[in-house]
């Protein structure tokens, strides 16, 4: 049976902070994502993480962030999520670029992408890399929230963007093992995902300019994929384990079970399962 076809998509981004409560109110206040909770680590319970989403329940997360021990600010570069980015209604862009000088939000000019697709690229407090791509092909509503009205709310995440400096290893891991497709092209950004819809899409962006990547604040720790259920996590953990000598043993996060390996560019990943 080839399990890889029970990944279903992006379950959640997890990111580094250098002060959870400043990065609880930009998501909070800016965003108008829900605090969901804030929990101890599953094997350090002196360490806290918090998480945000487009609802109060975990299973809405699609967010979380820790704190940076040794409290440096990361870089960008290769084998790392470097933006992350959120939907939103293709009438809703003067709403949001108002609510950026609002909160004193520094953004980029709005640019196409793909057809149908606008964006604007901005970051949190630490600096981490974001972007909202208005759309119209997106069919899931607003996030309830009485500060932002539905139709101008964001509606989860659209897509990670993920730059290395050359082509075949990522999109292995992806394809091979995590069931995605190349679903479009654009020069050298290619767009991989389970299902072509909002929310599930992967970009890998090829630049041989891109630095080495480094965690700190303002980075992306690790991109998870959601897989059906512990027997698929399994099965897939022991296809892994023939290429990522690494990869972990199933860890219980009382919400979640996980597994964590990485590409063999170094890009951290997990897949999750309920």
């Amino acid at each position: 049976m080839n399990m890889k076809s029970q990944v279903s998509g992006i379950h959640h981004v997890s990111a580094f902070s250098s002060d959870l409560q400043r990065t609880t109110d930009f998501y909070t206040v800016v965003l108008g994502l829900h605090f969901i909770k804030k929990q101890a680590y599953w094997d350090n319970p002196e360490v806290n993480h918090v998480f945000f989403g487009t609802g109060k329940r975990m299973s809405q997360a699609i967010l979380s962030f820790s704190p940076y021990e040794e409290e440096k600010q990361g870089r960008h570069g290769t084998a790392m999520v470097n933006t992350t980015t959120f939907s939103v209604s293709a009438k809703a862009m003067e709403f949001w670029l108002n609510r950026f000088e609002q909160y004193n939000v520094p953004y980029k000019h709005p640019q196409e992408r793909f057809e149908g697709e606008v964006v604007v690229y901005f970051e949190d407090r630490d600096g981490l890399g974001l972007e909202l791509v208005f759309n119209d092909k997106d069919q899931r509503s607003g996030i309830e929230n009485p500060n932002i009205a539905v139709e101008n709310a964001l509606r989860g995440l659209y897509n990670v963007e993920i730059w290395e400096r050359s082509y075949g290893r990522t999109e292995t891991m992806l394809m091979q093992y995590l069931n995605h497709r190349l679903v479009a092209q654009k020069g050298d950004r290619f767009r991989y995902a389970v299902t072509d819809t909002p929310g599930n899409y992967v970009d890998v962006l090829f630049t041989s300019a891109a630095p080495k990547s480094f965690y700190g604040s303002g980075t992306v720790d690790r991109l998870a994929f959601f897989i059906s259920d512990r027997d698929a996590l399994f099965a897939l953990r022991e296809q892994i384990k023939k290429i990522d000598k690494e990869v972990s043993f199933i860890i219980d996060k009382k919400d979640l079970q996980s597994i964590t390996f990485s590409s063999a560019t170094g890009l951290e990943l997990e897949v999750v399962s309920p």
